[in-house]
């Protein structure tokens, strides 16, 4: 199925099957970008939805038998914007999460590595909760947060040539120290 055309997925955690195989590349015209590396040549599926709370969202296609690609986007079909992408996920299938934003419309582009093609399942799981900061070491920790959204915020030395540096720290405190011995 092209983007215009896209299979219309009402709520989560459902489980769909298909194949690619026969089914003609529609990257010109979709616009789908490289979310994955460079979008399969070989035809894609396509499905849409509209998320209906933030939630943490994970999309499969592991135990499928070939070479997947999985690339999700917003935008409408001829002017996609890539949100998240996988390759190799799970052996040679993908998978992966992501935080949907209520009333956000997002277009799933199901397709193969390279010319790869063949039947797949795909699963589309949802978590329900609330979106923040679940790293209670994180400076803007959320004690309410159930679905983590990438936004913690942990101080310390992030230059990997100092003496004291911290490889969780995502924000520089200055506390960098160079002195050798």
């Amino acid at each position: 199925l092209t983007c215009e055309n896209a299979i219309v997925v009402e709520g989560c955690n459902q489980t769909f099957s298909g194949t690619t195989v026969g089914v003609p590349n529609d990257n010109t015209t979709s616009g789908a970008t490289n979310c994955t590396g460079a979008p399969g040549t070989a035809g894609q599926i396509w499905y849409s939805f509209t998320a209906t709370a933030d939630a943490s969202m994970t999309i499969s296609t592991c135990g499928s038998g070939w070479d997947t690609q999985i690339a999700v986007y917003t935008g409408t079909c001829g002017s996609l914007t890539c949100v998240t992408g996988n390759d190799d996920g799970c052996g040679l299938q993908s998978t992966l999460t992501f935080t949907t934003i209520a009333g956000q419309s997002y277009l799933l582009r199901v397709g193969g590595f390279a010319s790869q093609s063949g039947a797949y399942t795909l699963q589309m799981v949802c978590s329900d909760g609330i979106v923040g900061c679940t790293n209670p070491a994180a400076s803007n920790y959320d004690a309410l947060a159930t679905v983590d959204n990438g936004s913690c915020i942990l101080f310390g030395c992030t230059d990997p040539l100092a003496n004291n540096y911290n490889s969780t720290a995502t924000s520089n405190d200055g506390s960098c120290n160079y002195c050798s011995d």
